[in-house]
C-alpha cells in the first residue's frame, strides 16, 4: 500500500465523526477481510435478473431531491430513488460529488446504465431490472443496515431480482 492509505484513512475518520455517521463512542471498525463471502448463483448469468445500486446519488429530475440539496449539509437521508431502465443519462441530476472529469464524460463511470443495457442486449443477462437504484455514499451506517437494507431487500424481491450489483463511491 502506498503512502497515502494511512492519511487517508485518518481523513475518513474525521469526515464520519463529522457527519455523524456513526453513534457517538463507536468508531468505524476498518474490515480486515481473509475472504469473501460467496452466494452462488443457482442459475446461468444470461438467465438472471439483474439490478445495480450506485451510490453517486443520482436521480431524475422530476424525482424528491435529496436532503443535501435541499438543506446543505449531511443528515440523515438513508433514501433511495429508482430510475427507469429506460432513462436518459443526460436527464439524471447528479448530487454525490463523484461527477469528476471522467464522470462527465461518460456517466456510466457512476451510473453504468448504458453498460448493463448492452449487456442486456448482447445476452449475457438475461434482463436488467425494470428500475436501478441509486443512494448517497454518505449515510448512516445504522439507519443503512436497519431501514435502507431491509426495504431494499424486500423491493429486491418484488422485482425478482436474482442478482445485485453494488457501485460504493
Amino acid at each position: 500500500m502506498g503512502d497515502w492509505v494511512i492519511p487517508w484513512i485518518d481523513f475518513l475518520r474525521w469526515e464520519f465523526v463529522r457527519l455523524r455517521a456513526y453513534p457517538p463512542g463507536k468508531e468505524y471498525r476498518w474490515a480486515n477481510n481473509a475472504e469473501a463471502p460467496l452466494t452462488p448463483l443457482t442459475k446461468v448469468l444470461d438467465n438472471c435478473r439483474i439490478a445495480f445500486w450506485s451510490q453517486c446519488a443520482a436521480r431524475l429530475k422530476e424525482q424528491e431531491p435529496w436532503e443535501i440539496e435541499i438543506r446543505g449539509e449531511f443528515l440523515e437521508d438513508v433514501s433511495w430513488r429508482e430510475i427507469p431502465k429506460e432513462a436518459e443519462l443526460d436527464n439524471l441530476v447528479y448530487t454525490g460529488g463523484w461527477m469528476g472529469y471522467d464522470a462527465e464524460q461518460d456517466r456510466n463511470i457512476v451510473f453504468p446504465l448504458d453498460r448493463f443495457r448492452e449487456l442486456e442486449r448482447g445476452r449475457f443477462i438475461g434482463e436488467l431490472s425494470p428500475v436501478v437504484f441509486s443512494s448517497h455514499a454518505t449515510f448512516r451506517v445504522e439507519a443503512l443496515l436497519k431501514e435502507t437494507a431491509p426495504a431494499l431487500v424486500e423491493r429486491l424481491k418484488e422485482l425478482e431480482i436474482d442478482a445485485l450489483v453494488f457501485l460504493a463511491m
